[in-house]
């Protein structure tokens, strides 16, 4: 730990650790207003370590940010990377927004259960079946896309539903 060097006085942590085969300084993802805070940052990545649980510091955060990700944000993503046709991705558009959004737009990916897929399912009621299959299998492609980039594991929960 260093002294403050920041123009607040707030307090830098970091550390050595073997990562691949080589010595590696790890930092804090942020500085701490307290010597005492940065302490206890840096005992909890020697618990970490000595538990056999540590991955690096960035890594862990980007999985936090990654599994707080909704469907709603993951789909605005998704999509815009796909090439598409302008009929496809204006259908599916549609879709989203009339059919996936309003039933689990604001949930996390990586929160989506059975029970939550069978809730929405029952929501779409009966009527327009062709516009609530393809809603359906575009919410299964993007679910199997999370799996695809590690947002979610692979899941019969969330992927290899058969509703």
């Amino acid at each position: 730990m260093q002294k403050p060097r920041t123009p607040g006085g707030r307090f830098e942590a970091s550390y050595m650790h073997v990562f691949n085969g080589t010595p590696t300084r790890f930092r804090a993802p942020k500085t701490f207003a307290t010597r005492m805070a940065a302490e206890a940052w840096l005992h909890t990545e020697r618990s970490l370590i000595d538990q056999g649980g540590w991955t690096p510091p960035k890594e862990r955060e980007r999985k936090a940010s990654r599994s707080s990700l909704t469907l709603a944000e993951f789909a605005e993503v998704a999509l815009a990377g796909r090439s598409l046709e302008p009929t496809t991705r204006s259908e599916y558009k549609r879709l989203l927004d009339s059919r996936i959004i309003p039933g689990l737009g604001t949930h996390a990916v990586a929160a989506i259960t059975a029970d939550g897929l069978d809730e929405w399912w029952q929501g779409l009621g009966t009527t327009y079946e062709a516009s609530r299959a393809a809603a359906w299998n575009l919410l299964k492609s993007l679910l199997r896309e999370a799996v695809e980039r590690e947002i979610i594991a692979t899941s019969t929960t969330a992927v290899d539903r058969g509703l």
